[in-house]
Order: C-alpha cells, then sequence, then structure tokens
C-alpha cells in the first residue's frame, strides 16, 4: 500500500521550486531588458529620498556616511543622476544644507 499524502507533497514541493525559478528568471530578464536599475514601479526621481538620507547623516554627524557612501540618484536631471555622495549633492541643490567639511 503506498502512502498518497507522502507522495503529494513532493509534487507541491516541486511546483514551489518552479514557482521560486520563474519568478527569479522574470526579475532576472527585466534587468536584462531594462538596464540595471530601472524599477518595476513608481517614479524614476528619488531625488528627495536620498536629501533625506543626507539629513539623517548630516543630523547624526556621520562624515563617513554624508561624504562617502554613493547613493544612487534617479533624476530626470543629468547632471544630479548616477552615484553621487551627499557632498555632492549639496554643491549641486539648495534644499541641502550641511556643516559637515568633508
Amino acid at each position: 500500500m503506498k502512502n498518497k499524502r507522502g507522495e503529494t507533497s513532493w509534487y507541491v514541493i516541486a511546483a514551489g521550486l518552479v514557482v521560486m525559478v520563474l519568478v527569479f528568471m522574470s526579475f532576472a530578464l527585466w534587468e536584462v531588458i531594462t538596464g540595471p536599475g530601472n524599477k518595476l514601479v513608481g517614479d524614476k526621481d528619488n531625488v528627495g529620498l536620498i536629501i533625506l538620507e543626507c539629513e539623517a547623516a548630516c543630523l547624526s554627524n556621520s562624515k563617513i556616511d554624508y561624504c562617502e557612501r554613493e547613493r544612487m540618484v534617479y533624476s530626470e536631471d543629468e547632471s544630479l543622476a548616477g552615484k553621487r555622495n551627499c557632498n555632492y549633492l549639496q554643491s549641486n541643490l539648495d534644499d541641502l544644507n550641511c556643516g559637515i567639511k568633508c
């Protein structure tokens, strides 16, 4: 007599693995089609979020986080877009003002 309950669990595990592989492959394919860094949803402009991160680094007086940590900035303004640190953004934006000297 066969154990039917055990056999069905293998089918469920195999189906779950197949679904996980398909999801992973779809995200990998999305990166190939659109290029690295493109998001599936949301704005392509994250300057406001980066400013908040830089203000938090300034308030905590974290010189390394403010001066050296590069953040990926998405902006329609090509001079801001790319990997930038907070010091670069401070010199190019009026919204960001911090007393940390890099």
